[in-house]
């Protein structure tokens, strides 16, 4: 039977860990499905993992934003991005993370696009 060296053992593990911590990524949260929701429908860019289209624009009800996208890692609220080009950006007052910066003028702050203060 063959044997890994503990270099080389050490060395997959720290590959393997970086590759974990590499594809974890935030991801549409509960608090912007709640938030952005209008009518019952949230409006999502959903990552397809495809080169050629990216993102699909999909009309999901809240529950289903809640419960089927906020554990797709890049999902993300189309807030002023219809095209899902990554172009938004989050209003004042709302819910944020990294998923989609804050507009000019903000920054997250506890979870909350907030004005800049000088």
């Amino acid at each position: 039977m063959n044997r890994i060296s503990p270099f080389a053992l050490a060395v997959l593990v720290i590959l393997l860990v970086g590759a974990a911590s590499a594809s974890v990524t935030h991801a549409v949260t509960p608090e912007q499905c709640q938030y952005f929701a209008v009518g019952g429908k949230v409006q999502i860019c959903h990552a397809t993992q495809s080169a050629r289209y990216p993102y699909v624009i999909l009309n999901v009800s809240e529950n289903a934003c809640i419960e089927g996208h906020c554990g797709h890692p890049y999902d993300f609220v189309a807030v002023g991005d219809p095209t899902c080009q990554g172009l938004g950006c989050l209003p004042g007052f709302t819910p944020c993370d990294a998923t989609l910066p804050c507009c000019d003028g903000l920054s997250c702050s506890n979870g909350v696009c907030m004005p800049l203060v000088d």
